[in-house]
């Protein structure tokens, strides 16, 4: 699926957003669910997403995703 406007890009980041389980994206989905709400906390981890996705591509580097335990004593 290849996003023509804006709000295609919108609802395929929200639908990869709300997707992940073991990862700290779905960790950081499931906490601010738990204080926001669902809608809210789908929109607050696509923007997460996007911005991830802006920085990788504006840098040039690729994505090393970190340990979920290491992600959980982070936080």
């Amino acid at each position: 699926m290849r996003p023509t406007n804006g709000r295609d890009l919108r609802e395929t980041t929200e639908v990869a957003a709300s997707s992940w389980n073991r990862t700290p994206l779905g960790l950081f989905y499931r906490r601010t669910r738990a204080q926001l709400g669902a809608p809210k906390a789908v929109t607050a981890t696509a923007r997460k997403l996007g911005y991830l996705i802006y920085r990788l591509i504006k840098d040039g580097q690729t994505y090393q995703q970190p340990d979920l335990r290491t992600y959980e004593l982070w936080i």
